[in-house]
């Protein structure tokens, strides 16, 4: 669970970040997580100014500040629009998938991740 994003957000953070994680990131794909994290240090570094992760179900477009989600079978709809958020919140999002997958498996596992500080304009 993502705890600390806006209550307003709340449903995008879940429809957006958790499903392109979730779907993407599947099947505790940590070396696929870890490319991503190592290729957003690069941009943290002004080593590159933007990444592209083509995900099953998303692409992620990364840049110094923001992560877009674009549906990789829909591209653009009504459905599933183009949306962004801040950067601090994904890589914290996928810190925190890398740590759930290697948690034991259980029935009543959860991982609580709190967001970073943030402020929407």
């Amino acid at each position: 669970m993502l705890q600390g994003a806006p209550d307003q957000l709340k449903d995008l953070y879940n429809s957006y970040i958790f499903e392109a994680i979730e779907s993407d990131f599947r099947g505790k794909d940590i070396l696929s997580c870890e490319e991503v994290l190592d290729e957003i240090n690069k941009i943290e570094r002004r080593e590159k100014g933007f990444f592209v992760w083509n995900g099953r179900a998303f692409i992620h477009t990364i840049n110094r500040s923001t992560v877009s989600f674009e549906h990789a079978v829909f591209g653009e709809c009504l459905e599933w629009p183009i949306q962004s958020f801040p950067l601090s919140h994904y890589k914290t999002a996928l810190d925190g998938w890398i740590k759930f997958c290697n948690m034991p498996e259980s029935t009543t596992t959860e991982l609580i991740i709190d967001l970073p500080q943030y402020t929407y304009q």
